[in-house]
């Protein structure tokens, strides 16, 4: 860091900032989930591997979905150790406490990919249900229409989630203290608490429709089975 960006901050914030993250509990907290999205991304590789090598039959509209669902579970690893992993290269490399501080351009850059995964992690996995229903209750529609309806659903997905992440950090700006180099790395403020927390209600309402409807899809299927 420049010397201007030492002195305009208050030395105590740095230093609280600094004695944050040097404590054993975040230390492991942060370790520990270093490796586990490492782990997952390995996970997800080897997977991936033995899918190509025995191939499970799946249409090919779901095979978009859940490469897309594939897609956010790895962006979400990656998402992970550089979110947690800037702190330990810090730890380790640092001597300025001040460094410890996020400025709001990292703060929106490590922040942002968050409400984007939880929002197109959800969609996705409705847009799989209503794939699934169509499969299960209109059958011919639903092989003649081939893979329209699914990438229709990506793209309305991505722009809904792309929209609501640009939502939360543009309410996030309208408070001063955004403004303002940070101790943690959060995009929750006074100005979209309560977006938040509606937005959440709304992601809780979406999950609960999504198991009440592979609930009925499944036992319907078993009906059709047994026909």
């Amino acid at each position: 860091m420049t010397g201007d960006y030492v002195l305009n901050h208050d030395p105590d914030l740095c230093q609280r900032a600094k004695t944050m993250h040097e404590g054993a509990e975040i230390i492991f907290s942060q370790v520990g989930q270093i490796i586990l999205a490492m782990t997952a991304h390995i996970l997800l590789f080897i997977a991936t591997m033995a899918y190509r090598k025995h191939r499970i039959a799946l249409h090919p509209n779901l095979m978009l979905i859940v490469g897309n669902i594939i897609f956010l579970y790895a962006l979400h690893s990656i998402y992970i150790v550089i979110f947690h992993g800037r702190y330990q290269l810090l730890l380790y490399f640092s001597s300025n406490p001040c460094d410890f501080l996020t400025p709001v351009w990292l703060n929106i850059a490590l922040r942002f990919p968050r409400p984007l995964y939880i929002a197109a992690f959800t969609m996705s996995h409705l847009a799989l249900t209503m794939e699934r229903a169509r499969a299960t209750f209109m059958p011919t529609r639903y092989e003649k229409e081939g893979i329209r309806c699914p990438l229709f659903c990506l793209v309305v997905l991505w722009i809904i989630a792309i929209f609501v992440s640009s939502t939360i950090v543009a309410l996030a700006s309208l408070d001063q203290e955004f403004w303002q180099p940070s101790i943690h790395v959060n995009l929750t403020t006074n100005s979209n608490a309560y977006f938040l927390i509606y937005l959440h209600l709304v992601w809780l309402a979406v999950v609960i429709f999504i198991a009440i409807v592979d609930y009925i899809l499944l036992v319907t299927n078993r009906k059709n089975r047994r026909r």
